[in-house]
């Protein structure tokens, strides 16, 4: 007997970098235009400079309750010796924690850091086998929502107004409990799969795309808003003018019966009632007892009732 060949068809799966290597994503709400602790606001669109969110993304950084800020004022200060600086610097090391995430295409996720109603958002990666991230880890998993998030950056004279800034130059995010950062209107939370994801991307659509400018944004919902009311008053008037008369909404009926039949004519639309309601709800806008009472109707019509 010869020997055969047999090939077995198979698929190369990529894993994600979160299975690769174990990394955490999450959402953070760190910052809002609510006065902090501090008695400052930080305007969202303090945030609107295309080149600040770029760097910001290429070299910013998560880090635990700013602990890098204290170890950086150390080192300065107290002139270590080089042990002490080798010991201080393994600890700031250790107190970065994570970072922002560029995430796919803007089909998938647009970027990791964005402007929404509730203020600014940024979508990071902890990083595993961290001492404090896997205390972060825990709380979030058992469902804690008690982990804030504080903006660090700079902002010149000029671009602060009483207590309002307008203008930052952010370079990292820290990540403490909620009773110890400045703003406590923030917020962090898990990102789980592509479920969550699409709506996290839908949610934040609705007001907003990430990395538009403050002034593309405001224009944006303006426009929207004004294709709404435009709409609105279309409908308000169509339906003001089909009830006013009566011989009109006679003929309205008439030829969504009409269109009903010819679709079960050609075959397009089964004849049932599920399927009519289904119809009139997507293309009419009927809903609850009307749409129930005209399917029922036009099935009786159609099927000989």
């Amino acid at each position: 007997m010869s020997d055969k060949l047999f090939f077995h068809p198979f698929h190369i799966l990529k894993a994600t970098p979160e299975e690769r290597t174990g990394a955490i994503r999450i959402l953070i709400r760190a910052s809002s235009e609510k006065e902090d602790r501090q008695g400052e606001i930080i305007l969202k669109s303090a945030y609107d400079d295309p080149e600040m969110r770029s760097r910001f993304k290429a070299q910013g950084y998560l880090d635990y309750n700013h602990l890098t800020d204290l170890i950086d004022k150390e080192i300065r200060e107290k002139k270590p010796s080089a042990v002490e600086l080798v010991e201080l610097q393994k600890a700031k090391s250790a107190a970065i924690i994570g970072s922002p995430e560029e995430i796919g295409t803007k089909e998938d996720f647009p970027s990791s850091l964005g402007i929404k109603e509730e203020g600014l958002y940024i979508i990071g990666r902890l990083f595993p086998g961290n001492s404090f991230v896997e205390e972060i880890r825990k709380g979030l998993q058992a469902g804690f929502n008690g982990w804030g998030a504080s903006v660090s950056g700079f902002a010149s004279p000029n671009d602060v107004q009483k207590n309002k800034i307008k203008k930052i130059q952010l370079r990292k995010c820290a990540l403490a409990p909620l009773q110890e950062v400045i703003n406590p209107d923030t917020s962090v939370q898990l990102l789980k799969g592509a479920v969550m994801l699409k709506d996290l991307h839908k949610s934040i659509s609705e007001d907003s795309y990430l990395d538009c400018t403050f002034e593309e944004q405001r224009e944006k919902q303006e426009n929207e808003d004004s294709k709404v009311n435009a709409l609105e008053r279309k409908i308000l008037g169509l339906s003001r003018l089909i009830y006013s008369v009566p011989t009109f909404q006679d003929q309205t009926l008439n030829q969504i019966l009409t269109d009903v039949q010819l679709l079960v004519k050609t075959g397009s639309m089964d004849l049932r009632t599920s399927v009519i309601r289904s119809h009139l709800r997507d293309t009419y806008g009927f809903d609850g007892s009307d749409l129930e009472n005209l399917s029922d109707t036009i099935f009786l019509n159609l099927n000989g009732g």
